[in-house]
């Protein structure tokens, strides 16, 4: 299955969180969203027929916001859901012991505008759901967390820069199981250049990908410039 494409970026203090389109600042609902824009279309899945209605269309790629991710889902048929459900159980915590982090994870996809729906709570993270299961042994699984509030409060992701190489990260699944990965890079990526595809993979290797924003705030658009992007393996 193609994978859906994304290019995270994240805002900073004083603009909205919400991974929702938006064209500028005053219309960001929280800070720290990472932000994901879309490939053409034409290279995305669309979403599949029922059995009483046509296929829609693939949504069209969203415009960048400095708090909003573009993203278009992959199939979210039931078939391919039960597919994903046989591979294990849904990711519902994120542990970083390094850095102290214990963070709630919710299984979200796409809103309305095609954007990957993060959490209103900048304490809790979201795993795309159209990608890969943690634990499935195949395929790429996204974790993105905000960095900070409106108020300037921290995120559950806020200290991400700060993670080590062979650092350890758990995914606890709602079957009470544990997972542990370890971190194997951890890099600052301006944001136009994030390797969408390969991020998002649902094939290869299981990683595990933790998200948020980084590198300086720049004002004039009222988002961080970098993505901090930590690539975990099963440990």
């Amino acid at each position: 299955m193609p994978a859906a494409a994304v290019v995270l970026g994240l805002v900073a203090v004083g603009t909205p969180l919400a991974w929702a389109a938006a064209t500028g600042p005053e219309d960001v609902a929280a800070v720290g969203a990472p932000l994901v824009t879309a490939p053409p279309a034409e290279a995305l899945p669309a979403p599949p027929a029922s059995a009483s209605s046509p296929p829609p269309a693939a949504p069209a790629p969203v415009a960048s916001s400095p708090a909003t991710p573009t993203a278009v889902a992959r199939d979210a048929s039931p078939a391919a859901a039960a597919e994903r459900q046989r591979r294990g159980p849904a990711p519902v915590e994120v542990r970083v012991p390094a850095l102290g982090v214990v963070a709630p994870v919710d299984a979200l996809g796409v809103d309305a505008d095609g954007a990957m729906a993060l959490p209103e709570d900048v304490a809790r993270t979201s795993w795309y759901r159209y990608g890969a299961v943690p634990g499935s042994g195949r395929g790429t699984s996204v974790v993105a967390g905000h960095v900070s509030a409106a108020d300037g409060s921290p995120g559950a992701l806020a200290d991400l820069p700060a993670l080590g190489v062979d650092d350890v990260v758990e995914v606890v699944r709602a079957d009470g199981s544990v997972l542990a990965y370890r971190v194997v890079t951890r890099t600052a990526v301006e944001k136009p250049a994030l390797p969408v595809a390969e991020l998002f993979a649902d094939d290869g290797p299981e990683r595990l990908v933790l998200v948020t924003c980084g590198g300086p705030y720049l004002r004039d658009v009222g988002a961080h410039r970098d993505n901090v992007v930590v690539v975990a393996e099963p440990a």
